[in-house]
């Protein structure tokens, strides 16, 4: 159990075809006051995720920020299997 409600925390990670970023803020505060900030496609991750920071946290102002973003690898190889080219779209 974490004992400080003062602190940050971001992370990110690169998955195949998607990225994803997570930022944590808190303060004190005298209750537990959740706020969380969600793109659309994690939009469903939202219960569990508060019911996992409520079952960690006892008390303060929490902001969650958790994106995602979808994008496309297109890979140029040459006939004999080099890699000439790796472009990621959106």
């Amino acid at each position: 159990m974490i004992l400080s409600m003062t602190g940050y925390a971001s992370a990110s990670a690169e998955l195949p075809g998607a990225s994803l970023a997570a930022e944590l803020r808190s303060v004190n505060h005298r209750y537990l006051d959740l706020s969380l900030k969600l793109t659309d496609e994690l939009r469903a991750l939202e219960p569990a995720l508060r019911d996992r920071l409520a079952g960690s946290l006892k008390r303060g102002k929490v902001k969650a920020t958790l994106k995602s973003r979808r994008y496309t690898l297109r890979i140029a190889v040459t006939r004999k299997g080099g890699v000439i080219g790796i472009s990621k779209s959106v």
